[in-house]
């Protein structure tokens, strides 16, 4: 590991590039302006809390990555690095949202952010916390007892979300906090999910009474971790009267370490309370966002949107008001509309590919009325089944004028929380839960997909998107049987084992496909959900319960095996017989990859075609790419070598190499170079 830089470093001449990732360095000494040929500046993942100012000197550079370092501000004069292709700045202390500085390969829209918070500039001071966990452990008298200081034993259920305000001091700072407050019930889950965001402190409420599979901690840290991009968890003990939380605290901490404290409390003794309310502080004045400097245009815009009266706002019409207000071009209006739905000020849905056209919405507007229906005994009764009839006895004429109760449907179709046909709609979440007689299934293929954990809504979301091949109305909570050119597919969903089930009868010519099709489909649901991958495994043939996960026999194939020995058994069979029982080898592709297997990036798509899950053999692929990877390193290693150990005239020598791309050691896009390799290289690697 390299600790410092050594100062003749600085008096090599023609010096192109400096890679010094991944090492301990704290500081870049101001000399570095000295290299008026420095093209790469790459000390990504140091300790570096400033760059020097002399960096603005050097004109000639292309390429700076000081990812993941501790800088919290940088030079006055760093605008004049206008010349930047990329500019890696996130992972650090740096007042300026994330939302930002996720694009390195596009500098100019950090100059801009920058450019516009120096002429006028003001701090958020605002911040968002989510209330979740069961039903019936106390969320809301949590909430009560930090924002008003009493208790209220009969405390109603929270019928969707409700949203409080709550000013509290940070390091003597007045914050604006927005405490969500999440319905436990759950028939709410699925739709939860869409408001769970990034930028935000998590409250994950417990039953200090039940059981951690009572209080299902590990399904709802996994929902957590998938959908808020490491936002930190306080899990609140509630209920702890008569009992403390038993749980493996060091276990969970281990396995998540996103939480950053546990607390235990009991609203009714207004015990622990202000523990809690210590550990939001705390953790509030340790997310840099929350105080962030924001362009005043940014303000004028959030502004006008709490006051309209509006429930819902066409991103054109958006557009037009953010450029009324300073906020003119589309990058700048997208990450603004982005940042305030993390915030919680609206909901839009712009990388959605199912909600990237819904409008700017008011959230107690759409939760409310999405909510009502999915709360309603109306719906219960009829068990998921609505008439516009039914519908309109629902929503209120006053909130939900008619043209807009459409809307709130048109919102429930594409949360994929209901489909229509012949003007009925059907909600899965609210069918009965009772499975019906589904007929005998001998003779099947079959499939199964395994889960860390299973959401509430995967089975739900394949009923809308595969309603056409339901089978006779053959569908329930946790079910459904499809139908497709005489073949018919069971498919179930066990929420405790987290795993769904796939049983295909009939002719053997048309099972596979039908088994394909359900299979892109969850895929293509999984992609929607972050952080979360289901295991798709092969059952061995005359031997009830013994399955092999798909993705090994898929890359044991493309590597040339040809038998595999399944875990728990001694006897040797064919892959090609095990493969082939799901699928013929012209449509091998893994659809369900193996969480520990290298994933590919797939861009989420509606009703995706097959082939787009169809992929090369990665091994072989990879192995040759590593290789070459290895040899370009050589060879750039040793030309480097020559460069600054030769003479003076063989260092200023130009020299013609392989084009080898510079990727930094931080999550992040590849850092493009120029088609020709620099002249003199240092690394860290020597």
């Amino acid at each position: 590991m390299v600790v410092a830089l050594p100062s003749w470093l600085f008096d090599i001449p023609g010096l192109e590039w400096l890679d010094f990732t991944g090492q301990r360095i704290s500081e870049i000494p101001e000399n570095v302006g000295n290299l008026e040929n420095l093209r790469g500046l790459l000390f990504a993942e140091n300790l570096l809390t400033r760059i020097p100012d002399s960096i603005s000197r050097l004109g000639t550079l292309k390429v700076v990555n000081i990812a993941g370092n501790k800088i919290y501000s940088l030079p006055d004069n760093t605008s004049n690095l206008r010349g930047l292709s990329y500019f890696g700045l996130n992972g650090n202390s740096l007042p300026v949202p994330p939302e930002v500085l996720s694009r390195p390969q596009e500098p100019t829209e950090i100059w801009a952010y920058l450019d516009s918070i120096q002429k006028d500039q003001k701090r958020l001071n605002e911040a968002k916390v989510l209330v979740v966990g069961e039903g019936a452990v106390g969320k809301s008298s949590i909430i009560r007892r930090l924002t008003r200081g009493d208790f209220d034993s009969d405390e109603r259920k929270t019928d969707g979300i409700d949203v409080t305000r709550w000013n509290v001091s940070v390091d003597g700072v007045g914050i604006a906090v927005n405490l969500w407050d999440f319905g436990g019930q759950e028939i709410m889950h699925a739709t939860h999910q869409f408001f769970l965001t990034r930028r935000s402190v998590y409250l994950l409420v417990v039953d200090a009474r039940q059981s951690e599979e009572q209080n299902r901690i590990e399904y709802w840290l996994k929902l957590i971790q998938g959908f808020s991009g490491g936002s930190p968890v306080i899990l609140v003990g509630n209920k702890c009267e008569d009992f403390g939380l038993d749980i493996d605290q060091r276990g969970l901490r281990g396995k998540y370490p996103d939480i950053v404290d546990i607390v235990e409390t009991s609203c009714a003794n207004n015990e622990g309370i202000d523990a809690v309310r210590a550990s939001l502080q705390h953790t509030l004045g340790d997310m840099s966002h929350v105080q962030d400097l924001l362009p005043a245009s940014f303000f004028r815009v959030k502004e006008h949107l709490e006051q309209l009266e509006a429930d819902y706002l066409p991103f054109t019409e958006y557009q037009v008001l953010c450029g009324e207000r300073g906020v003119t071009t589309l990058a700048s209006q997208e990450r603004l509309v982005e940042f305030l739905h993390d915030l919680g000020t609206v909901l839009c849905f712009r990388k959605d590919p199912r909600l990237r056209d819904t409008n700017i919405l008011n959230p107690s507007w759409v939760t409310g009325g999405v909510y009502r229906l999915l709360n309603s005994h109306v719906a219960a009764q009829e068990k998921g089944l609505l008439t516009w009839q039914k519908i309109d006895t629902i929503l209120d004429e006053e909130k939900y004028v008619p043209e807009k109760r459409q809307y709130i449907i048109e919102m429930m179709k594409k949360f994929e929380l209901c489909f229509e046909s012949d003007d009925v709609f059907l909600i899965p979440d609210l069918l009965t839960k009772e499975e019906p007689d589904t007929g005998r299934w001998e003779d099947t293929l079959d499939f199964t997909v395994r889960y860390g954990v299973l959401p509430s809504s995967i089975i739900g979301r394949l009923i809308v998107r595969l309603h056409y091949l339901i089978s006779q109305r053959t569908v329930w909570r946790t079910g459904v049987v499809f139908a497709l050119d005489g073949n018919r597919a069971l498919v179930k969903a066990d929420r405790e084992d987290a795993v769904i089930t796939i049983r295909v009868s009939g002719p053997a010519k048309g099972r596979r496909g039908l088994l394909q099709a359900i299979r892109v489909q969850l895929r293509t649901i999984e992609l929607t959900i972050p952080g979360l991958t289901g295991e798709g495994q092969v059952p061995v043939p005359g031997y009830p319960g013994f399955w092999v996960p798909y993705t090994h026999l898929f890359n044991l194939e493309s590597a040339g095996i040809e038998k595999v020995t399944p875990q728990g058994m001694i006897d040797e069979f064919p892959i090609s017989l095990l493969l082939d029982g799901v699928e013929d080898q012209s449509s091998r592709a893994p659809v369900h990859p193996s969480p520990h297997a290298p994933q590919l990036a797939l861009e989420p798509k509606e009703e995706p075609a097959v082939e787009r899950f169809r992929v090369l053999g990665l091994p072989k692929v990879g192995a040759m790419i590593a290789l070459a990877g290895l040899l370009i390193t050589l060879i750039g290693t040793w030309i480097a070598y020559l460069a600054y150990r030769g003479d003076e005239q063989e260092r200023n020598k130009p020299k013609s190499t392989a084009t080898t791309p510079v990727t930094s050691r931080t999550p992040g896009p590849t850092i493009p170079t120029s088609a020709t390799q620099p002249t003199a290289t240092v690394s860290a690697d020597g």
